[in-house]
């Protein structure tokens, strides 16, 4: 039988993201990393591949280019329904890349209209009359306004896409899903009617999520973020679509080491996260961008402190610095150059210390994550439990066992990596 959904994400976190919402529902579903090539295989009874890319700030037309080669293996393994997966935030700059990307994929899929839904109320991001808040903050206020790579400066997000597509783009609003779903989708035939292809959703609640997955149900390609894919599977059962949830507890293998924690990001979520950890007792090394630019020797160093500390306990390992902090060192050394320097050290420490010294990996940080992956040149893994909504264990079953947890910046609780190894140790998925 062939997966049912095939969905692609901008960046590895957000694919995750999107795999836990739907493992959580009962959903088999397998994530990769990077555009399969022509020996991936797909077990027969998954029924969601979700594909990680790293095209969230890539150029558009490598943007676009990854993504249709992502969409032709989907449509390789007999895909039905399709999605984009970006951020709850909306991460992207004015020319690209949700725009253009979904434009490719509208085209190539003959779509004739497509749902752009990036809210996550548990997580705090609603959107109401087309604007984007984060826990109660209009996006532009809020700390994302700085945000190093996608600085979002306008919170209308109608008008923001508009900036990125040349398709009319409408607002199907939370007053519509309030009066019931006939009412909802009399607005939507009202939007397509007049030309309006892609299509803006408010979401204040799941309530309005659960509605939407209903209207979603039918159409080939949807976007947003991960919030609405619960939504979409019980829609999807109802409509016979999936069959009853199947989903059974699995365990992850005995892993060998203490666990490893890689902090990249630079949000302010990260910043309380290491605090905590740190204030808690937890091992930590400062991985200081000033030395990693003028010291040769210094990743070697840190490397070997952290074998040494892994021996007694779990390890973190952070670049994350306060925002000023971040926008000097960008100033004093290029923002690109920097960041190349950090995501590389961190790659380099997983490949020293993956799997021969540990087999339990967190990553926090979308950059950060997308690196380590592909420095270790991890392929496909099985989706497992649900650590904070949108991050879950995920599991390599084979000769080189492993766990990993890969994090957006933003998300978790400021006690998330106690959590994580918490959940972990419980031994608890979902196959």
């Amino acid at each position: 039988m062939a997966a049912l959904l095939g969905c692609i994400a901008d960046d590895y976190t957000g694919a995750s993201d999107i795999a836990s919402q739907l493992a959580e529902q009962g959903v088999r579903t397998v994530q990769l990393f990077g555009v399969p090539d022509a020996t991936t295989e797909i077990d027969a009874d998954t029924q969601a591949i979700i594909i990680g890319l790293k095209t969230r700030t890539e150029k558009v037309d490598s943007a676009i280019s990854d993504s249709l080669k992502a969409l032709a293996f989907l449509n390789r393994q007999g895909c039905a329904r399709f999605y984009f997966k970006y951020c709850s935030t909306f991460d992207s700059t004015p020319k690209g890349n949700i725009g253009p990307v979904t434009d490719a994929l509208a085209d190539s899929l003959d779509a004739a209209s497509v749902f752009f839904c990036p809210a996550f109320p548990k997580n705090g991001r609603t959107l109401y009359q087309g604007h984007l808040f984060v826990n109660g903050a209009l996006l532009s206020e809020s700390s994302l306004a700085t945000h190093p790579l996608t600085p979002m400066t306008d919170a209308n997000l109608v008008r923001w896409l508009s900036q990125q597509t040349q398709q009319r783009v409408g607002l199907l609003s939370f007053d519509a899903l309030d009066q019931g779903i006939d009412t909802a989708r009399n607005r939507l035939n009202d939007l397509q009617a007049s030309d309006h292809r892609y299509i803006l959703t408010d979401a204040l609640n799941d309530h309005h999520l659960e509605q939407l997955g209903e209207l979603c149900a039918e159409h080939t390609l949807v976007s947003g973020g991960s919030a609405l894919a619960p939504a979409m599977a019980k829609a999807w059962r109802r409509h016979g679509l999936l069959p009853e949830n199947t989903g059974s507890e699995i365990e992850a293998h005995n892993l060998e080491g203490h666990a490893l924690i890689l902090s990249g990001s630079c949000s302010e979520q990260s910043n309380r996260q290491v605090e905590v950890w740190k204030n808690q007792g937890g091992a930590t090394i400062f991985l200081n961008p000033e030395e990693l630019m003028t010291q040769a020797n210094a990743v070697e160093d840190i490397i070997h402190s952290v074998r040494d500390q892994l021996a007694d306990g779990p390890v973190l390992v952070y670049a994350t610095s306060p925002a000023v902090v971040v926008k000097q060192l960008q100033a004093d050394y290029g923002r690109e150059h920097l960041g190349h320097k950090i995501e590389q050290a961190f790659v380099e420490i997983a490949r020293q210390l993956v799997p021969e010294t540990t087999q339990t990996l967190i990553v926090a940080g979308g950059e950060t994550s997308g690196a380590v992956v592909s420095g270790l040149n991890l392929k496909a893994l099985t989706v497992g439990s649900t650590i904070a909504p949108g991050v879950p264990w995920m599991h390599q079953h084979d000769t080189q066992p492993l766990a990993i947890a890969l994090k957006s910046g933003n998300f978790g609780s400021d006690t998330f990596y106690q959590e994580a190894l918490q959940r972990l140790h419980s031994g608890v998925g979902h196959e």
